[in-house]
């Protein structure tokens, strides 16, 4: 419940090819879209998703980097699929909303038509999987976390999505 307003926020990645659904079917629909660095989020995969038993990379318990960087830009593949047929669409990015949140916060209640949210909320601090923090920008240490060898292969699987959204940088070894 938000003010007088009851909403469904959903931010599963496995729901992004039933947007056009949602748009169709629930009115009004608002899809934010939220971009963020490939490689941090290909290193975050990589080092959090679980392998479910039978798959076939159990045994090595993670998924290749290339899996990973794969299904970064295959996200962002399904999103430019249903952007267009989409009714009420955004797309920010990570950085801007953790660089810049008051700013960022407020270009997204300006496209829902909310009220902006009190300035002292952005200098507070969150509980998010167990840590209690502000909100900061978790990209540079995912990033280092990367080897050259595993940026070469991410900039092999996604380089068009990194070059568009300005992420990409070539590794020299």
């Amino acid at each position: 419940f938000f003010g007088n307003r009851d909403f469904l926020l959903e931010k599963s990645i496995s729901n992004t090819p039933r947007a056009l659904f949602f748009n169709q079917n629930f009115k009004p629909a608002y899809f934010i879209h939220i971009v963020r660095n490939g490689y941090a989020v290909t290193e975050g995969i990589m080092r959090k998703a679980t392998v479910m038993p039978g798959n076939p990379f159990a045994q090595q318990g993670k998924y290749p980097i290339e899996v990973c960087a794969h299904q970064w830009r295959r996200s962002l593949e399904v999103v430019d699929e249903v952007k267009n047929g989409l009714t009420k669409f955004i797309e920010i990015r990570y950085e801007d909303l953790t660089d810049k949140p008051e700013e960022t916060i407020r270009t997204i209640t300006g496209f829902l038509g909310l009220e902006d949210l009190d300035a002292g909320m952005f200098s507070k601090e969150f509980t998010v999987h167990q840590k209690t923090e502000a909100i900061k920008n978790m990209n540079k240490r995912s990033v280092e976390r990367l080897s050259n060898d595993e940026i070469n292969c991410i900039n092999r699987v996604a380089g068009e999505y990194l070059r568009r959204y300005g992420y990409y940088y070539e590794v020299t070894e």
